[in-house]
């Protein structure tokens, strides 16, 4: 099969798109040749992170010209080696707005999947913002244990380090066929955004990621 096009109706000097074509008895017949989009994707990710009754690690999107797309949301216990016996934490996973930058916490630099991509710099993402930020919907919530594992025995600890870091028991995962993935917009006013928050505990160590692509409004 080669590779051809078919003409379509006159717009200046016309337009054309890309079809597959093999003949087919005394017919050359055309068909669509389909490209999958790949958007400009990014992993934020923060280390270390000592829980506290407060927002512990935000993604928000200022871009009024593009749109942050989320496809995986985790937390997991860090690098915790020293003890902490007994330390459970409650935390929440929560649609927010702002009307201003992420401020007053450890700014996060996104990774790139493709280094021809830059992440535009009015989309903050950061550990432990201290500014005014409002909760508009709790996605979801669930305790973790903060203290560190003991690898000898099967407790919730040692659960906790095995199943938190793995895709399909992340926080948010969706990647079902024909449902979109979480996204976040900005009018320029109001700037949405999707953010871990501490409920309860202040113990312990972790680890928070974010995947997420970005592309036109």
């Amino acid at each position: 099969m080669a590779d051809d096009i078919i003409q379509l109706p006159t717009d200046g000097s016309g337009k054309k798109t890309r079809t597959i074509s093999e003949t087919i008895g005394a017919n050359t017949v055309h068909s669509q040749f389909v490209i999958l989009r790949r958007e400009p994707t990014f992993i934020a990710q923060a280390f270390d992170v000592v829980p506290a009754v407060a927002h512990l690690f935000t993604i928000l999107n200022r871009a009024t010209t593009q749109v942050v797309r989320i496809y995986r949301a985790n937390v997991y216990i860090s690098s915790q080696t020293t003890q902490a016996s007994g330390a459970l934490l409650k935390l929440s996973l929560e649609r927010v707005t702002s009307t201003v930058a992420l401020s007053g916490g450890t700014a996060v630099t996104p990774t790139e999947f493709d280094t021809a991509d830059a992440l535009p710099g009015s989309i903050d993402v950061m550990s432990k913002p201290t500014n005014t930020i409002t909760t508009v919907r709790e996605i979801k919530r669930f305790g973790l244990s903060g203290d560190e594992a003991v690898v000898a025995t099967g407790d919730a600890d040692a659960w906790s380090y095995e199943w938190f870091p793995r895709d399909d028991s992340a926080v948010l995962h969706y990647q079902i066929p024909f449902i979109k993935p979480f996204t976040l917009r900005t009018n320029g006013t109001i700037h949405q955004g999707l953010s871990f928050r501490g409920l309860i505990g202040t113990v312990g160590l972790l680890g928070f990621e974010i995947l997420f692509t970005v592309d036109v409004q």
